[in-house]
């Protein structure tokens, strides 16, 4: 029997630059991978601009995938994605088939999709029920091999070729992950655990993230509290969501101009009051660097999970 799941959510997120060099908290081996601009050269077209952790497929392509709490099986674009249709996106903004390859942090070819080891998808859905919440369909699957830097793995991995509600490819990280089994299974990390810094892409404060695989980067820690919340297997908004946090607060700061001395100044705004003890859903995968893009390194993101599976 699994232990239970925590998750360990630390005040204030510092991290180093992305490397070896900082402490793990782990009594086994960890990979730690930075996360940020991922960009994948393309022979004879325009190059793939896009956020996350470039992976090679065997056999087929590199993307750029982003960590996922949504889902337990990791789910990658196919060159669907892009076609006439699926270019309008939901604010009815119809992309250049290069601006949507970017967004979409790349895709599988269709003959690549065609060479891959075909697989069932009996089971995934049921292991996923988020994915069908996102207006998502999983009609193919195969078994593939993946390379994330220097590490290699197999396992299987569900298409993703239509639908406006998942922005790239999905790195399931959810209570099920498969990604993290397949690596525990391995050898390659010690517990089926993550944490997780999104980074920022502020263009005053630029600082990379990283994805520790198997515990956790003590360095991240500017103090030695932290707080521990339970995996859930409840729901928030209609959907599962196993990081929940109630929050007691939210201010809004920016600038002015003062009336009087015409003067700009610091404006702090309640956007909701302490009395109100709202639980929200943190999912890393929507936390896109361009959430907030003016903030300064020490407070974004505000808090991401080192979750013990």
């Amino acid at each position: 029997m699994l232990p239970p799941t925590r998750l360990l959510l630390p005040l204030f997120v510092l991290l180093p630059a992305p490397g070896w060099a900082a402490p793990f908290c782990a009594s086994g081996p960890v990979i730690k991978l930075p996360l940020g601009n991922c960009t994948i050269r393309m022979d004879g077209q325009s190059d793939v601009h896009s956020w996350g952790l470039p992976v090679k497929v065997e056999g087929a392509d590199t993307l750029c995938v982003v960590p996922s709490t949504v889902v337990s099986t990791t789910f990658l674009m196919t060159a669907n994605i892009c076609n006439d249709t699926e270019r309008t996106n939901l604010d009815n903004i119809t992309l250049t088939a290069q601006q949507c390859r970017s967004r979409r942090g790349g895709f599988i070819t269709e003959d690549h999709a065609q060479d891959l080891l075909d697989a069932p998808i009996d089971g995934l859905a049921a292991a996923n029920p988020n994915w069908a919440r996102l207006d998502n369909k999983i009609t193919s699957a195969a078994r593939v091999t993946l390379t994330f830097f220097d590490n290699t793995m197999s396992m299987v991995i569900g298409f993703l070729s239509a639908g406006q509600k998942s922005t790239a490819s999905h790195l399931g990280l959810a209570k099920g992950s498969i990604f993290l089994q397949a690596l525990k299974e391995q050898g390659l990390i010690a517990a089926r655990s993550f944490a997780l810094d999104v980074g920022s892409q502020s263009i005053q404060f630029p600082r990379a993230g990283s994805l520790v695989l198997g515990g956790y980067d003590r360095a991240s820690y500017a103090a030695p509290s932290y707080k521990e919340f339970p995996i859930s297997d409840g729901e928030v908004g209609k959907r599962f969501c196993p990081l929940q946090v109630p929050v007691t607060q939210i201010t809004l700061t920016g600038t002015g101009v003062d009336s009087i001395t015409g003067k700009e100044k610091t404006v702090s705004s309640v956007v909701q009051t302490r009395s109100s003890n709202t639980l929200f859903c943190l999912e890393p995968y929507a936390l896109l660097p361009s959430f907030c893009p003016n903030s300064p390194p020490a407070r974004w993101p505000l808090t991401l999970p080192s979750a013990q599976l």
